[in-house]
Parts: structure tokens; sequence; C-alpha cells
């Protein structure tokens, strides 16, 4: 059979779409069974409590990354505004000046 003949034709139908691999399936459902060993949502609480910097670890990697977006967006919407407020009442304290003109000495 010459080199590259076998990559010709129709490959299998492959893995249905939205399906799990064996190995990112059966960690999921270990990782379940361990969570609810160790008292579920009381757990958490109780992470979040006495690890805040664990708990929020594992909200960063669950959370959605559009949530963080938003929220960031968010923040420099109203960093924007409050800086935005600051100038104007910086201008509104600042007293006009006169001007003194130097005349030119020829």
């Amino acid at each position: 059979m010459p080199r590259g003949e076998n990559l010709k034709g129709k490959g299998g139908p492959g893995r249905p779409l939205g399906l799990q691999n064996k190995v990112t399936a059966n960690l999921k459902e270990a990782i379940e069974q361990a969570f609810n060993i160790l008292g579920g949502v009381n757990w958490l609480v109780k992470l979040a409590e006495e690890e805040p910097a664990a708990f929020a670890s594992l909200l960063v990697k669950v959370l959605p990354k559009q949530l963080e977006l938003s929220v960031d967006l968010d923040f420099r919407d109203r960093l924007s505004q409050a800086i935005d407020k600051a100038r104007i009442a910086n201008l509104r304290a600042v007293k006009p000046q006169s001007i003194v003109v130097d005349p030119i000495v020829n």
C-alpha cells in the first residue's frame, strides 16, 4: 500500500457531539462523589470561611468567563464615572485667574 493511502476516504463516525470522553466523565463523577462525602454545600461554606483563597480559586475555575468580563466592565464603567465626577469637581473648584500679558519690547 502506498504511503498515505490509508488517509484517503472517510474516517469513522467518532464520538457524538457533546459526549465527554470516559476519563473526563469518570473524573467528574469522582469529584461529585467526594463533594457529597465531604458534606456538599456545608463543606463549601466551611471552606469559604476557613480558606477564602482556596474557595476563590475554586470559583475562578468554575464560573463562566462571561461573568468575569461583565464584572470587569461594570467596574471599569463605575471607575470611569468616578474619575469624570472628580475632574468636574476639580474644574469647579479652580477659581479663574486674570491673565497678565507682558508688553513686547523692541
